[in-house]
């Protein structure tokens, strides 16, 4: 995309100035393009006599415009203290009495020339610049710079580019006249620290003389301290302006009317705008846009590749489970060959581990004794002319059961009362049923006494 050359141009009642670039190249075989040109003040003439001004090389033009004063309505008003939000309505109902016109007519801009004095009674009134332009005439240049492909971001009255040079100048040297030339008029600008500043626009040397000597006037008998002066290399300030203030020191202002602008885009000093508000350009909201969208597309690729990641962390980590199931299903093979895998195989084979310690009396020093000795300990308590026919013998960590057939229930019960006799052991009454004669069935179980604390070590 190309990049739009930068052009400011300065449009007065009559004429177009180009101020920057000062000087085109021109193109071989064609003439230089003029630093000038007429219109008749109509929008269509000032965009025709700008594209005039403009190289033919240009393939895009950004265009800041400097209006002259005299084509703007400019008045210092006091407004009251409000919110920041709330000023812009205070400022044009304040400017509404000296208009000419209908304020729906016209866009009025506006700066803050200074807050409330320190020490000042509460809510004192805001000193402010204000100047308003037709709207419709500034409607018609704009349609006019976009059917040409123009961009233009900045249209600012004249007076508000000098008023922060004047005010730096007014406060280091005192009362200062700063005057800025062009080729068909003539910007003055008087400024005193502690008062509001005040700005007019003469038209040839007499008019010039005579606002001079208007300006000077106000300061009341007091001499100016600095003649400051902005204008084409190598033209200096006339008889009309020296003559005001032979004593005063003259000081070259330089020509940065780019950089006040660029100050002005950066935020760093605040810029009274026509092409704000219900005019913006909507560069800025486009400007917006290509960034959320940049911040989306970041933000999709972001999640794209987590989720690339995601995908072959689970692809990794599927691919060691399945050789983990391998490795399991080896070892189980290895310790159980014939048995079918478990579906999980840690799981039967801690629970195997677990039957296998509390059969051998693996459970460590301080384990009961084993299953062996248990047995034999509750076998030891049957009467010797009992006669027992088992079915079941089981033993684990809990209790030992023997379940089978005896010749009445007398005899289960004596088992019974003998093995609960045994020092290791308690032993429930018996459940038992008479079968037939000579025949009955038992359930006997029998618990390990806990041991008293200090008996353990004891045995």
């Amino acid at each position: 995309m190309t990049e739009p050359s930068r052009y400011i141009f300065q449009v007065s009642r009559d004429e177009a100035t180009r101020l920057a670039p000062m000087v085109l190249p021109a193109a071989e075989g064609t003439p230089p393009v003029p630093p000038n040109a007429a219109h008749d003040g109509s929008p269509a003439s000032v965009a025709a006599a700008l594209r005039s001004l403009v190289g033919s090389s240009a393939a895009a033009v950004e265009a800041e415009i400097v209006l002259d004063e005299r084509l703007v309505q400019s008045r210092v008003l006091a407004v009251p203290p409000l919110a920041p939000r709330h000023r812009q309505a205070a400022v044009e109902l304040a400017f509404e009495p000296f208009m000419a016109e209908p304020l729906e007519e016209r866009r009025v801009v506006w700066t803050l020339l200074e807050e409330a004095a320190d020490g000042a009674a509460p809510g004192a009134d805001l000193t402010v610049a204000a100047w308003a332009a037709p709207r419709a005439w500034l409607e018609e240049l704009l349609a006019a710079f976009a059917a040409a492909r123009w961009q233009a971001e900045w249209i600012v009255p004249e007076a508000a580019l000098w008023l922060p040079r004047l005010r730096e100048l007014a406060a280091e040297r005192g009362p200062t006249l700063l005057a800025v030339r062009r080729a068909s008029s003539t910007l003055l600008l008087l400024g005193e620290a502690g008062r509001p500043p005040a700005w007019t626009t003469a038209a040839d040397e007499g008019d010039l003389r005579r606002a001079a000597r208007q300006m000077t006037a106000l300061l009341a008998g007091r001499p100016l301290a600095c003649l400051a002066w902005q204008g084409d290399e190598g033209c200096e300030p006339g008889e009309a302006l020296r003559s005001l203030a032979p004593q005063a020191a003259v000081e070259r202002l330089a020509p940065d009317v780019a950089a006040i602008l660029d100050e002005a885009a950066a935020g760093t000093r605040p810029l009274p705008n026509f092409r704000s508000g219900p005019l913006a350009s909507g560069r800025s909201r486009q400007r917006l846009v290509r960034h959320a969208l940049a911040a989306g597309g970041l933000l999709l690729v972001g999640l794209v590749l987590w989720t690339v990641a995601n995908f072959w962390q689970a692809r990794q980590l599927r691919a060691a489970s399945a050789r983990s199931a391998a490795a399991q299903a080896a070892l189980w093979q290895g310790l159980f060959p014939g048995k079918p895998v478990p579906g999980d195989v840690p799981v039967h084979l801690s629970s195997e581990c677990r039957r296998l310690q509390a059969l051998a009396g693996a459970e460590g020093p301080a384990a009961g004794p084993s299953a062996l000795s248990r047995l034999r300990l509750v076998l030891s308590a049957v009467p010797p002319k009992a006669r027992l026919d088992l079915d079941e013998i089981r033993v684990d960590p809990v209790e030992v059961t023997l379940q089978g057939e005896t010749e009445d229930h007398q005899t289960a019960e004596a088992l019974a009362q003998a093995i609960d006799r045994l020092a290791e052991f308690s032993c429930a009454p018996p459940r038992s049923e008479n079968l037939a004669p000579h025949r009955t069935t038992f359930v006997l179980r029998a618990s390990p006494r806990k041991a008293a604390p200090g008996q353990e070590g004891q045995r």
